[in-house]
This record gives C-alpha cells, sequence and structure tokens, in this order.
C-alpha cells in the first residue's frame, strides 16, 4: 500500500495503510514529517510492516501537532523499520497518564487464561523515538482475565524485539525511557499467575541507544528481556529497574555517565523482589558490561559488585547487593532459532554509532543512503565527544516545571527529504531500476509478492538492501 501524502487520514495516508486489514507493507511515495493529530495511529489488524525504509528520504511520524500515540499497535505480527516517532507537541501536558507517546503496544485480544493471544512477533528495527511527553516505547496489558475480578481478559504481551533504534530527550515534565506495564490492581507471583506478567516474555533489546533520559531504561516488570549490546548515556535516576520474579540477561552493555548523573544512584543496573504483579526473587545474568565515566570502554571486573543493587521497588532507594541466590550462572536459552549473538561490548562504539536509529534509506539502486537529521547527529556527537545534556525541549535539566520553554530549532523536526523518489511502472514498492539491475519483470503484476530463491518475496529482498 503506498503513502503518497503526509495527512493524518485519508486516502493515500499512513493510517489508511496501518488502520487497513490484511497482509499489507506501508511503501511511501514522500518524505517528511507525518501528521498523527487526530489521535492513537492504530494498527489493530496483523501481518503489517511499515517499511519507512522505502521513502525518499526521512519519515517523522507524530510532529508538533501529535495527539495520542503516533503508533499504536494492537495485533501481531508486525515489523516497523527506520522511521523517527516525534510526538513533540509543546502544547499537550506531559505526565504518567497524559502525554503524548511514541510506539505503544497495547490491550491485544486474549482467552482470558493467561495462555493465548496477546500482542506477539513485533520487531521495530532502526527507528528513533524522542520528544515524547508520556513514553517513547512501551508495552502494556491493562486489563487481567475475568477470575481477577475485572471482566477484561487480554492476552500477554510477548516475543517482541527492539533493535538498532535511538532513543533521547523525553519531555522534561515525565523524561522516562522505555518499558513494560500491566494492570497495576493486579496482584499474583509466578506461582500463582493471577497476573499476565509472567507469561510476557522475550520482550528483548538489542544494539540500542538511550541518551539523555533521566530513568526507566527500561523499566521492566515481565516474564524474560534480554538486554543486549546497548549504549545507555546520561541518565540522571538510575539506567535499568528488573522488578520482581523476572528472568533477566544484562549482557554486554555500556553504562556511560554524563553530566546528569551527578543525580544518579551509584549504580545503573537495580533489582527487587517488590513488584505486586510478579512478586518474588529475580534470575539475574549480568556479564561483560561496562560503567564509567565518559571514554570508558573496560568490562568492570565485578559485575555484580560494580554495576548492580538491590532496591526497595519501583523508583526505590538501593540496599546494597544482591544475594548470590539471584544470580544465574549463565544466560537463557535464545527460545527460537534467531538467539541474539552478543558483540564484545569494547566494540559497541565502531559497530553501533554508524547506523543507529533512523539513519538512512533504500534509493532506487537498492543502496543504502544516509539521511540522518540534524538531531540524531546531535546526539550521535555528544556521546562521542562525551558532552553534556538534558531534556526536551532544549536540553533543560530540571524536571516538572509548569511552564516549559519554547523548543528553538535544534529541538525541533527538521526532516531530510532532499531525495527523489524511483520510477514504479507498477506502484509495487520495487523501482523499475532495481529490477532491471536484478534482471526482472518490469510488467508482471505480481513480482513483489513472489518468493525470490533465498527465501523472501522479492519486494522484501528490495528492503533489505539485497
Amino acid at each position: 500500500m503506498e503513502v503518497t501524502n503526509t495527512n493524518d487520514s485519508g486516502t493515500g495516508s499512513l493510517r489508511a495503510c496501518v488502520e487497513a486489514s490484511g497482509p499489507r507493507t506501508c511503501v511511501f511515495r514522500v518524505a517528511g514529517i507525518f501528521n498523527i493529530s487526530s489521535g492513537d495511529n492504530s494498527a489493530v489488524n496483523p501481518y503489517l510492516t511499515i517499511a519507512c525504509q522505502s521513502a525518499p528520504g526521512e519519515v517523522i511520524i507524530g510532529g508538533p501537532n501529535s495527539k495520542g500515540a503516533a503508533l499504536r499497535i494492537s495485533t501481531h505480527d508486525v515489523v516497523v523499520r527506520y522511521c523517527t516517532f516525534s510526538p513533540d507537541n509543546v502544547n499537550t501536558l506531559s505526565g504518567p497518564s497524559t502525554g503524548t507517546v511514541g510506539i505503544t503496544i497495547v490491550n491485544c485480544a486474549g482467552d482470558g487464561t493467561l495462555r493465548g493471544g496477546g500482542c506477539y512477533n513485533i520487531i521495530t528495527d532502526h527507528n528513533t523515538t524522542r520528544w515524547s511527553g508520556n513514553k517513547s516505547w512501551i508495552t502494556t496489558s491493562n486489563f487481567t482475565p475475568a477470575q481477577n475480578g475485572n471482566g477484561n481478559g487480554t492476552g500477554p504481551n510477548h516475543s517482541i524485539t527492539v533493535q538498532w533504534s535511538l532513543d533521547y530527550e523525553p519531555h522534561e515534565g515525565h523524561p522516562v525511557g522505555f518499558g513494560t506495564a500491566t494492570d497495576e490492581s493486579c496482584v499474583g507471583t509466578r506461582a500463582h499467575p493471577n497476573c499476565l506478567s509472567p507469561y510476557e516474555t522475550d520482550i528483548d533489546f538489542h544494539h540500542n541507544m538511550f541518551v539523555n533520559v533521566d530513568h526507566r531504561i527500561p523499566e521492566n516488570s515481565n516474564g524474560s528481556t534480554r538486554w543486549i549490546n546497548n549504549i545507555i548515556y546520561n541518565w540522571s535516576f538510575y539506567a535499568n529497574e528488573w522488578l520482581g520474579a523476572e528472568d533477566i540477561d544484562d549482557i554486554n552493555n555500556k553504562f556511560i555517565q554524563g553530566n546528569l548523573n551527578r543525580s544518579a544512584q551509584a549504580h545503573p543496573i537495580h533489582f527487587t523482589t517488590n513488584s505486586p504483579e510478579m512478586s518474588g526473587e529475580p534470575s539475574a545474568y549480568v556479564a561483560g558490561n561496562i560503567f564509567g565515566s565518559a571514554g570508558a570502554n573496560s568490562v568492570a571486573s565485578d559485575q555484580y559488585g560494580t554495576l548492580v543493587a538491590g532496591i526497595t521497588g519501583e523508583n526505590g532507594n538501593e540496599t546494597g547487593p544482591i544475594p548470590s541466590s539471584w544470580q544465574r550462572s549463565g544466560p537463557m536459552d535464545p527460545g527460537n532459532s534467531f538467539a541474539i549473538v552478543p558483540d564484545p561490548a569494547e566494540n559497541l562504539d565502531s559497530v553501533l554509532l554508524g547506523t543507529v536509529g533512523n539513519s538512512q534509506h533504500i534509493d532506487c539502486n537498492g543502496k543504502w543512503v544516509s539521511h540522518r537529521d540534524s538531531a540524531d547527529l546531535r546526539i550521535i556527537s555528544q556521546y562521542q565527544n562525551g558532552g553534556s545534556g538534558g531534556f526536551w525541549p532544549n536540553g533543560v535539566t530540571y524536571t516538572g516545571r509548569p511552564n516549559i520553554p519554547s523548543p528553538t530549532s535544534n529541538w525541533q523536526d527538521n526532516p531530510v527529504t532532499d531525495f527523489s523518489a524511483c520510477q514504479e511502472s507498477l506502484h509495487d514498492g520495487i523501482p523499475d531500476q532495481w529490477k532491471t539491475l536484478k534482471g526482472l519483470s518490469k510488467t508482471d503484476p505480481n513480482l513483489h509478492k513472489a518468493i525470490a530463491p533465498n527465501g523472501y518475496t522479492w519486494l522484501e529482498n528490495y528492503l533489505n538492501g539485497q
């Protein structure tokens, strides 16, 4: 389905593709700011790919007139690639229960028994999330099955991956990062799973970068999470917060301190038994991580002593080292055929910085072309130079002020759009030029969905830069 304009709704809009039904790929004939101004941009039907890398330049979803979620996923089998989610509405109050949202994965139908349904098989890849008033990325299950009392059964969110993405500078009124959430009225444990949390498994994050975020990087209370090869720079309260009886792998990450860390707790990784939805002892494997000031690039010899502390509960104070009974001797089983293979933490700068976030798109020859905007470039440079930073707007270092300054140019959306759309005779997402290079038909209307020798469709091969 072609996205041919930047309108909030109507024929040719991004919303029209997101809200459609049936297996579909959103391909872009235009770049720029795609306004989401009439409420959540909601995907409720499965088998959706949003291929922002097909645009002739940068795709920014949200914009300064944002209302609701720039993307709400309430279904399964969704892939979102090379988009910027920037819901930077200065006129919308921010906070934990108000404000704009980047990506939310929320409230998928289930069978009310904790075994069926849910939001699953979701990948967000090479995206930039920034300047949100509520949260930039969150999975949420607001309801629990009828036997727990509220009568609204949804399925557990599971099998979700965030990879190669860049997140920075949430709104100063609520400057939080990523996380998971569920029905806060629910009380349970793994042994007595009244809540969805124990079944929210394989919610994983690898090769991402988080800069100038106060806390919740992430804050999770779900069955299992892998946190691998992420860079966190310049936080002011805490970084990782793992709540309750979670299975956690925290492997080969970099936790690098900046100017905001003057007010941060001493350790970047926190665990607690105290989580009402899934209280109990966590199972943690912490290995290969780097922690220190700008320029630090040596793995800590004592991982648990240097990086890890227990806390009293959500947003709690540090209580000292965690007991050895919480420490696992090795990582979790991959769970599927697509294991996350960790890079050494010492190599993360060279591996990650070149393409993390919404950094590039595919040209008419199937080649990757850079289109990083000035805000993303500013953040990468800040990290590389150990520079100071803060929250949106304007890098302020205070939080929760009732009146905030107007965002200056460095904190406004300035999409990179100086590229031309490719010739596509069949309007099938594949340029004629690429078909010619590959010796493919330019008249076959079914070519885009035909299976290539490598097992993927021809459209997928083009979108992957193959």
